[in-house]
């Protein structure tokens, strides 16, 4: 995988739902970051401690008492390490069929499969075989476990450990551009559609029909104020734009509920834009 690709998956706004129903989004690279949150490893560590008393594969009478205090960390620390390499899959996944929402009982299961396997082994090769490698039921087991810590640790602790690692807020400063002799701020405009000679600006609450070339209105944007799905399209960063499926074609989906199209060349580029600047992608 090339630098630029990773960084890329790394940006990627994933979405994902739990057992609840309940659907976050968040980029990839801020998801893996919180793993290490101070909120976060006071979580593990303590569902670490509660894994070693209640010994769920009974494995610790067979293994030294130091052994036992090791697998435990070195497990968690695996998963979690394995889950962080689901989430970018999942991005790129997330990437070709824009419309699909990751569930996390998938990236669980792929995570915990290779992590419950090599501790077995551990345990096995520590207790010189006292202890009996069984894979399938202590998987089923710390999978049902894995969901419920999972589940509290999404619901509760991550929101916790989002609000520590956020960056404030600031602003752009707001752009304008000229139609017709008045100066119009990007953050009012939805969208421009060309037609013909025409350009129909969609505004907060009103539509501008003026005689312009498309390309001229653009070239008083920045970049970050929007982007062109399509050549006879552009659209503000202010419409809340939403990369989404209507038939076998791709459209953005705005905040007054349009429907603009996106070019089939440009997708990639749509979903770059959406990714680097924070919006939604479906």
């Amino acid at each position: 995988m090339h630098l630029r690709s990773l960084k890329t998956l790394l940006n990627h706004r994933l979405r994902i739902t739990d057992i609840l129903g309940g659907v976050m989004e968040n980029p990839v690279r801020n998801t893996i970051r919180l793993f290490v949150d101070r909120h976060s490893i006071v979580f593990f560590g303590l569902a670490a401690l509660v894994l070693y008393v209640s010994d769920l594969s009974d494995f610790r009478p067979h293994v030294a008492p130091v052994w036992g205090f090791v697998i435990w960390p070195f497990g968690l620390a695996l998963y979690l390490g394995l889950y962080s390499l689901m989430l970018i899959l999942a991005a790129a996944v997330q990437r070709r069929l824009a419309t699909i929402t990751i569930p996390t009982l998938v990236l669980g299961a792929l995570a915990l499969s290779p992590a419950v396997a090599l501790c077995e082994w551990l345990a096995e090769t520590m207790s010189s075989s006292r202890y009996e490698a069984t894979f399938l039921p202590h998987f089923l087991m710390y999978f049902v476990v894995a969901q419920a810590f999972e589940t509290i640790f999404l619901n509760f602790v991550f929101p916790l450990s989002a609000l520590r690692t956020a960056p404030a807020d600031a602003s752009l400063p707001s752009s304008s551009i000229m139609v017709a002799g008045e100066e119009v701020e990007t953050t009012r405009v939805l969208y421009i559609e060309a037609k013909e000679h025409l350009v129909n600006i969609r505004l907060d609450g009103r539509t501008i029909t003026h005689r312009a070339r498309l390309g001229d209105l653009v070239a008083q944007t920045r970049a970050e104020d929007g982007f062109q799905p399509h050549r006879s399209w552009w659209v503000s960063r202010s419409a809340a734009p939403r990369l989404t499926r209507d038939g076998q074609r791709y459209v953005l989906e705005l905040s007054d509920n349009s429907k603009v199209p996106v070019a089939r060349n440009r997708i990639n580029d749509v979903r770059d834009w959406l990714d680097g600047q924070g919006q939604k992608r479906a």
